[in-house]
């Protein structure tokens, strides 16, 4: 008889690499196939939305799911309960009520990190509390030993798993590079967030620029904390009109396609929850040599000096340095993203990321059978 896991997650929209992620493990054929699963999905109203209405919504959404789990908790009897909760915040706050319901029912419970960040609250004693009553006797999934810092103080290590992330491989004939690009094209792909390093990037651009050396740089993402009106001045007044180009937040096929025609793509991140970016892994698939920074595990994903360069947080003539680098070496570009793309085929698949869970619930569930008792002769 299959093991009956209850899933508790985040689900799209919004699309986001947790989301996603969460999207691919109720969708797995091979995890349906082995275990019997139910889920919640959970959809929040935006956190922008802070007038009377929407606080009124936020809490029917929180009473509803309050009800929701606990009927599955009380019918579907779960033998785990896999949550991909919320470390820090009013939205950790909001889980540990979550949390005390599943543990009221005595569920086991696995926490699949998808962010970081206890270990800055850790430290307040009614955060600490809390951390602690939420952890205690579960399991933790996280994304790579470079995270395990975070919740160290909570869980301990033979309670912990890693499971990297992992994407569909896409059939790259629908994805032809259309055009042998005479200037390189420089790719850059998420919201326009300051600490994603949008600045840093536009900054490295003008030193490129400078120098006289000819690139386009795609910019494809929505708007975060920088606004259109500072994007736009920032260009015109450093004079890169005719090498940025701004595209919007691309989805689906056109999206891809941006990925097929780039030549190197680019993510210095000093986003401080940023963990494991799918953007890294799509830019992988497609061949691309990867710049980015010491952030989360991406000193993992991408291999310095091999698969693309890592650079300091914050320092725009790093970026320009290796990006002038890889303009002026076509040969080296090439040799990056065959092994970017040799790498990402070994370990970021989806199929590597499904075969992992299996094994890691499995273990899990194993693990948390009651001991038999021994009859005494």
């Amino acid at each position: 008889m299959k093991k009956r896991i209850l899933a508790f997650v985040q689900l799209p929209p919004p699309v986001y690499g947790q989301s996603l992620m969460n999207k691919y493990f109720i969708d797995s054929k091979l995890l349906n196939d082995n275990f019997k699963i139910r889920y919640i999905g959970l959809h929040y109203a935006p956190a922008k939305n802070k007038n009377k209405s929407g606080l009124i919504k936020k809490r029917t959404f929180f009473l509803n799911y309050y009800f929701v789990l606990f009927w599955n908790l009380l019918i579907f009897r779960p033998h785990l309960v896999y949550f991909t909760i919320s470390v820090t915040g009013k939205a950790f706050l909001r889980d540990v009520i979550f949390v005390k319901l599943i543990k009221l029912f005595r569920k086991k419970i696995v926490y699949h990190f998808h962010n970081k960040g206890i270990i800055h609250y850790s430290g307040k004693t009614h955060l600490d509390k809390l951390y602690k009553l939420v952890f205690k006797n579960s399991y933790a999934i996280h994304l790579s030993s470079l995270l395990y810092y975070d919740i160290e103080k909570y869980v301990p290590k033979e309670k912990v798993f890693f499971c990297t992330n992992g994407i569909p491989v896409i059939d790259m004939a629908q994805f032809p590079k259309t055009l042998k690009n005479e200037r390189p094209h420089v790719l850059f792909l998420s919201n326009l967030i300051a600490s994603k390093g949008v600045w840093i990037l536009l900054e490295a651009c003008t030193l490129i620029k400078k120098k006289k050396i000819d690139f386009v740089c795609d910019i494809i993402g929505d708007w975060g904390d920088i606004t259109p009106k500072e994007f736009n001045n920032y260009i015109n007044v450093s004079e890169l009109g005719d090498s940025i180009k701004y595209l919007g937040p691309l989805v689906g096929e056109e999206r891809l396609q941006y990925y097929s025609n780039a030549d190197i793509f680019v993510f210095p991140t000093f986003y401080p929850n940023e963990c494991f970016p799918l953007v890294i892994l799509e830019a992988m698939h497609f061949g691309l040599p990867v710049i980015s920074t010491y952030e989360g595990a991406i000193p993992e994903i991408v291999d310095n000096n091999k698969t693309g360069f890592l650079i300091r947080q914050g320092s725009a003539e790093e970026l320009a340095k290796q990006i002038e680098i890889l303009i002026s070496n076509p040969e080296l570009r090439e040799e990056m993203g065959n092994c970017a793309g040799n790498k990402f085929l070994e370990k970021y698949t989806l199929g590597n990321f499904e075969n992992r869970m299996k094994e890691i619930l499995c273990e899990i569930l194993e693990k948390s059978k009651p001991a038999q008792k021994t009859e005494i002769v």
